[in-house]
């Protein structure tokens, strides 16, 4: 899905510029300024995370939403539990976007993960790709120690960009257990191969 996050949207009363109360402020005129506000606390908590890694941070800690039309899942904004998070915990790639050749190799973005103690339980994987056709693309996710997990492999549809938190609202395509027990400092690598000629995409965000 395109949707990345839910935020409070209905039952908002404001005073507006005259004085007045409005207490049926609600939609996307409500819901943005609440991330807005979310995002700015969250920089001033994470100030080494880029907006993506910002997103991905509120993405882990929301309280996950199920829409019950269609079964998707949403993160919905907690942000005490994002300011709250260690550092530890989240790691985030902070670079520019990463172009995905076509057909032709592989890209890779890193991110790595210090002062976490004792072995992993669980692991979560937040990717966001630009590519009009996600059937094209195969995204492993490699651990410090070289443990490798697919995360999606030649699945989805096309015009719909990857924008998944594997492990969280999004299954893999392979059980991310294989890092349970593993150590969790170090480098963390998202390779993505596209084995189709045609259509090109770059890697947005990536976040462990």
């Amino acid at each position: 899905t395109n949707l990345s996050i839910l935020a409070p949207g209905a039952f908002w009363a404001v005073t507006t510029k005259g004085g007045a109360t409005e207490s049926s402020f609600a939609g996307t005129s409500a819901s943005a300024p609440a991330v807005s506000g979310a995002m700015a606390l969250v920089s001033q908590a994470r100030p080494d995370l880029s907006a993506s890694g910002m997103l991905a941070l509120l993405r882990a800690t929301g309280k996950p939403i199920t829409d019950t039309r269609n079964g998707v899942v949403t993160p919905r904004i907690d942000t005490l539990a994002a300011v709250q998070l260690p550092a530890s915990k989240l790691s985030a790639y902070g670079g520019a976007a990463v172009n995905i050749p076509d057909a032709t190799g592989s890209a890779t973005v890193t991110t790595t993960t210090s002062g976490f103690t004792g072995a992993l339980g669980t692991v979560h994987v937040s990717v966001q790709i630009d590519h009009s056709d996600p059937s094209q693309l195969r995204l492993t996710l490699i651990g410090p120690d070289g443990t490798s997990v697919l995360l999606s492999d030649h699945t989805g549809s096309a015009e719909h960009p990857i924008n998944a938190f594997y492990g969280l609202t999004d299954a893999p395509a392979q059980s991310l257990e294989a890092f349970s027990g593993k150590t969790a400092n170090g480098v963390w690598t998202l390779r993505v191969e596209d084995t189709v000629t045609g259509v090109t995409g770059r890697i947005r965000g990536f976040a462990v």
